[in-house]
């Protein structure tokens, strides 16, 4: 799909700090999902596709994103603020949240789902006979035990005794559950499933009408047999449960691979004496963009030591924080080793803005979109007529 719209060959030519995001490959991969539930999911309109807004919220990618997906999942008011106008379909969760934005979602016919017993003690004297919903706690084996087990601070033990009382006083209806795994495999996900049929058996859920079963689904997707696999198994739960919605919410798998990083070389040290090492810095910083991933190198591409050619370089990004590097010891055909050569990284369209930093006042690289073979600067794109 990238080679065949000539997207590498296009972004190479920028010539300064660049991030471009191709939403031709976002819909793409939002058409792959929707033909994979209708492949494999017989209820596939109990399906809902959501976006998290945690990999990024620019707001031509929002406005982009509005018309593929069945809504948007949010974790704080800002990105509530963004979206309340896209979708009246919001699935939000936090771990911290104000009485004014409660209500104000409440005002919209959108629920909350209440990551701890103390949150909702706290709130729910605000919402007397309304609908709630519960961010759920997993202890799941194969799942990280600090993140995702008795040990986070996220979500609630759906048999909590103190959930009963709350519920009896303020007259609560549970309509939603929230569960979060981190990323799934298919091992997770079996489990995921028991443990939802588990919490659908308590009588204190005999009122559910939503799952949300979060994100996760990059590494589910990199195996054809795994994909298979799982919506097999959400395919059998639906057809068990047919009264019940189930909400995926990915980000990650929607967004990364859309996001390639430019930038260029402004330095080329040699180790003394050999020239066939060589310390490369570029004008751009990894430290300052990337917290949760390392982006691999795209451009140019790796050669083998036995190449003649063959330069062992340590390619670091430009500021003084002695870490900052994209990548150690690796053959490059020296050819490639020029002041103002760009290189590519990525994928970097997910969480990247989102964790970015700012040492030494170096800014975000610039943005682009590229849809239907054009690169699309981002003051520019809701001028154009992809957003008409």
């Amino acid at each position: 799909k990238l080679r065949d719209n000539s997207f590498f060959e296009k972004i190479i030519k920028l010539k300064e700090p660049s991030i471009v995001y191709n939403l031709d490959f976002i819909k793409f991969i939002i058409d792959f999902i929707r033909e994979d539930i209708s492949n494999y999911v017989e209820n596939k309109s109990n399906i809902k596709l959501f976006y998290s807004c945690k990999a990024n919220t620019n707001l031509e990618i929002l406005t982009f994103l509005n018309p593929l997906v069945d809504g948007f999942d949010v974790a704080s008011k800002y990105e509530y603020q963004k979206v309340k106008e896209f979708k009246n379909n919001i699935s939000f969760t936090s771990p911290y949240i104000e009485v004014e934005t409660i209500q104000e979602i409440y005002s919209t016919n959108n629920i909350f789902d209440f990551n701890s017993i103390s949150q909702l003690q706290q709130f729910a004297p605000y919402l007397i006979n309304k609908e709630i919903g519960l961010r759920i706690n997993v202890d799941l084996e194969d799942s990280n035990k600090t993140i995702f087990g008795e040990k986070s601070r996220f979500g609630i033990n759906f048999n909590d005794r103190r959930l009963v009382e709350i519920i009896k006083i303020h007259a609560l209806k549970i309509k939603k559950i929230h569960i979060h795994t981190g990323e799934k495999n298919t091992s997770i996900s079996r489990n995921l499933v028991k443990l939802i049929e588990e919490i659908i058996s308590n009588e204190l859920y005999d009122q559910l009408e939503i799952i949300d079963i979060g994100g996760g689904f990059f590494n589910i997707y990199k195996k054809k047999e795994d994909t298979e696999t799982f919506w097999c198994m959400i395919n059998d739960f639906s057809n068990h449960h047919p009264e019940l919605d189930l909400i995926i919410e990915p980000g990650n798998l929607i967004l990364a691979l859309s996001g390639y990083l430019v930038g260029s070389v402004g330095d080329i040290s040699f180790i003394e004496g050999n020239n066939k090492i060589a310390n490369l810095t570029l004008n751009v910083s990894r430290h300052n963009i990337f917290t949760w991933n390392k982006p691999n190198l795209i451009f140019p591409p790796k050669t083998v030591e036995n190449n003649t050619n063959a330069v062992l370089c340590n390619i670091h990004g430009s500021t003084c924080y002695e870490l900052d590097f994209f990548v150690n010891n690796i053959f490059l055909d020296k050819n490639y080793l020029k002041i103002n050569s760009n290189f590519i990284f990525g994928p970097v369209g997910a969480y990247s803005k989102a964790n970015s930093k700012h040492l030494h006042d170096y800014p975000f690289p610039k943005e682009y979109y590229f849809i239907e073979g054009d690169i699309v600067e981002r003051v520019k794109i809701f001028s154009d007529f992809y957003f008409s």
